[in-house]
């Protein structure tokens, strides 16, 4: 049995720990917040993106811009977004796992990456995946010019037909206590047409210049807007499972030291009642 200078020392560190964790938690929690209010401000701009895309795809030239044509894949790139820094659970640990699967899926050979984080970059040259652009570390929240940066140059790469696919795996948000890995792809863009619009309700759009010059600009904005949302999703999730993590360490300390602190009192009854019987054994041992 541990002495009961061991168990204080112990007890020492679980509260001194069990104060990291929940400042971790606090931190956390303010973190999340505000990465919940870029994700929350973001999905209204890609919502009415998408809708301008929906409106122009009724256009007969929309399916020949460069960005919606799909083509027969000989390549594909795949964007992998995780956090920089550990203390979340198995968030890092359960999104590299989709990566490994789909990278085995498809092979390594036709396939490059984009790492974003840095886990996703430790990752990457530790398997040794052809990377062609990196995000080294993303500092805890979302950058629009990072990810239009990124986009743009994958956009580049795309109509220069280096890359057939462009796939992003990030984290999506479901809820405060869940959320999963999640594909999507980036390109080419899908334009789906609104099959509500016919009849009488069906709305003929005019467009100046004209739907082709609009396309020009909105679509590669909107694949802009939908990385951009990815990685907001994951910088929210990464907050938010950390903070659950730091909860759960916090609360386990707090049983752990219940614990030592009832270990402590039962080392200091045995020692009180050892040198009772010490002391009764030496009475009687005068008396005789």
């Amino acid at each position: 049995m541990p002495s009961l200078k061991d168990i204080r020392r112990r007890l020492r560190t679980v509260i001194s720990t069990q104060k990291i964790t929940r400042a971790m938690e606090t931190v956390s929690a303010v973190k999340l917040r505000r990465a919940q209010e870029r994700l929350f401000a973001a999905r209204p701009y890609a919502d009415r993106l998408a809708a301008i895309v929906q409106a122009l795809s009724e256009d007969e030239t929309a399916a020949e811009h460069p960005l919606c044509q799909a083509r027969a894949v000989h390549h594909r790139t795949l964007i992998v977004i995780t956090a920089d820094r550990g203390l979340c659970g198995a968030f890092n640990t359960n999104l590299l796992k989709q990566a490994d699967t789909f990278l085995a899926e498809h092979g390594t050979e036709d396939l490059d990456v984009v790492p974003m984080g840095k886990r996703a970059n430790t990752h990457c040259r530790r398997k040794g995946w052809t990377v062609i652009d990196r995000v080294a570390e993303i500092g805890g929240q979302a950058s629009a010019q990072v990810a239009g940066e990124v986009a743009r140059r994958l956009i580049a790469r795309f109509t220069a037909g280096e890359t057939d696919e462009v796939w992003i795996l990030t984290t999506r948000m479901l809820s405060l206590i869940r959320f999963e890995p999640h594909f999507e792809r980036l390109l080419p863009l899908a334009l789906g047409k609104d099959e509500r619009r016919t009849g009488e309700y069906c709305l003929n759009y005019l467009f100046e210049p004209g739907a082709a010059e609009v396309l020009g600009t909105v679509l590669p904005r909107t694949a802009e807007s939908r990385l951009y949302l990815a990685l907001a999703e994951s910088v929210a999730s990464e907050h938010s499972a950390r903070r659950m993590s730091m909860h759960n360490a916090t609360e386990n300390c707090k049983d752990l030291s219940q614990q030592l602190t009832l270990d402590i009192n039962k080392a200091r009854q045995a020692s009180i009642t050892t040198e009772l019987g010490e002391i009764v054994g030496g009475a009687e041992a005068l008396k005789g």
